[in-house]
């Protein structure tokens, strides 16, 4: 369940492949937003909460504001140079039209809207095996892959001047062609870390065919100020990053984290938090608190970034046909994660499972920590409130923490080992702790199976 600096996670993610319908920029008008109403003179106050993702604004622009309960406001999302309005998520219900850049919102309750942006760059993704082989024959202009200082330089000075930092533990990837080899890497604004004029920069040389135990060629460093790289927070959810003369905004992904609306809770469970995969997909972090584990639930209420097949004969087992990802679908409808691809794991791609991929930006509003601490209680004083850690099992302060890890699935080599793990889960007596246990008996205070007792 410990991670060593994400067991050296740094991988590219390729632009997301999400088909996008064209959506009308215009008609967002000029009419001046309702003042939000001061507290103590309103009846009954709901809170408004009005948000950004990706290059773009809002209006009213972005904050917590209160109104009269049942009143109707007009809201309106510019998109920046280079951005396409795509909709408004959160709270929809309350939207006149999602799909409108100017609409209509009743603050009928307390509610988030978040305006959704994206490049405006052709509705599919497309790309040139082209441009992937001239990588490897162009000029590598004299990059020593030793020196991070000039590779950082390299990938961030050919950055756009806005990036959407979609992964929810703010990880930025991307991918090098150098002297014949392929590099994946990332840029991270670490919660916690950020407002302290920390960014993590990484590389390593990426094995498509990766063997358990091979060592890779990997390079890190923490950039601070020291280094010339200077970090302005903008907002709690924007950053300009500058580094010689060039400034980068990065636009964290924001999520809304409410409780999944298709499908119900069982007696007993709770909806932790909605995280961002770099794989692409979006999961619920689920919580048992009557036997205190985890386990993870799939988010289609934002749409499935792949195609999920029915394995074989059976009726409740799925699996991604990018991803590998395998699901139960339990009698709630449900889409369990039970187990995922090893070779994903040993080669160490954006395919190895949420595990690493939690909702930083909301850490201390779900308290994450909390939950940790119920499910593996000898970690409790040792993590701070994003699950880092920060003290060893002696009591040693960690210069640079770890990270408990909520990998709550199995592994798999081949078909038959998840099918046969799932009809396993689905007889024992409780399927959801057996899967997040990876079929490990719970065992007493004495170390023995619970069942010998």
């Amino acid at each position: 369940m410990i991670q060593g600096n994400k067991r050296q996670r740094w991988l590219l993610i390729p632009a997301l492949a999400l088909i996008i319908a064209a959506v009308s920029i215009g008609g967002c008008g000029d009419s001046a937003s309702p003042e939000p109403l001061a507290t103590e003179e309103s009846s009954s106050p709901t809170s408004f909460t009005i948000a950004a993702n990706g290059g773009g604004t809002t209006d009213p622009p972005a904050d917590i504001y209160e109104y009269d309960s049942e009143t109707v406001i007009t809201i309106s999302a510019k998109p920046d140079w280079g951005f396409a309005f795509s909709g408004w998520t959160g709270d929809v219900a309350a939207v006149e039209n999602p799909c409108s850049p100017t609409t209509n919102a009743t603050i009928d309750d307390t509610i988030s809207i978040f305006a959704n942006f994206v490049p405006n760059d052709p509705t599919t993704y497309f790309y040139r095996n082209q441009k992937w082989i001239e990588g490897f024959y162009a000029d590598p202009e004299g990059i020593d892959l030793e020196s991070i200082e000039t590779v950082f330089w390299h990938v961030f000075s050919k950055l756009p001047d806005h990036v959407t930092v979609y992964p929810s533990e703010n990880y930025y990837y991307y991918g090098l062609h150098i002297d014949g080899r392929q590099l994946w890497g990332n840029i991270r604004l670490a919660t916690g870390y950020r407002d302290e004029g920390e960014l993590s920069f990484a590389y390593f040389e990426f094995d498509e065919f990766a063997s358990p135990g091979e060592g890779k060629f990997t390079q890190s460093k923490l950039f601070q100020p020291k280094d010339g790289v200077e970090i302005e927070k903008i907002d709690r959810f924007t950053y300009d990053v500058s580094y010689n003369g060039k400034t980068v905004t990065f636009n964290l992904h924001q999520l809304s984290q409410d409780p999944p609306n298709l499908f119900p809770l069982r007696e007993n469970e709770v909806s932790v938090e909605r995280t961002f995969d770099e794989s692409g997909y979006q999961f619920f972090l689920m919580f048992n608190e009557e036997k205190d584990y985890f386990f993870w639930v799939l988010n289609e209420e934002e749409g499935v970034p792949d195609i999920l097949d029915p394995v074989g004969e059976y009726d409740d087992i799925f699996l991604g046909r990018r991803s590998g990802f395998a699901f139960w679908e339990d009698d709630l409808g449900r889409k369990v994660l039970a187990s995922i691809r090893q070779h994903s794991v040993t080669r160490n791609d954006y395919y190895d499972g949420p595990f690493d991929q939690l909702a930083d930006n909301y850490a201390e509003e779900v308290n994450i920590q909390e939950y940790m601490i119920k499910a593996n209680p000898a970690v409790d004083g040792r993590i701070n409130e994003y699950g880092y850690y920060i003290f060893d099992q002696y009591g040693n302060p960690v210069d640079r923490p770890l990270r408990v890890a909520i990998s709550v699935y199995q592994t798999y080599y081949t078909q038959s080992q998840f099918t046969q793990f799932i009809e396993r889960a689905k007889t024992s007596d409780d399927p959801y702790q057996y899967i997040s246990r990876r079929g490990v008996p719970e065992t007493t205070s004495s170390g023995t199976p619970a069942a010998a007792e």
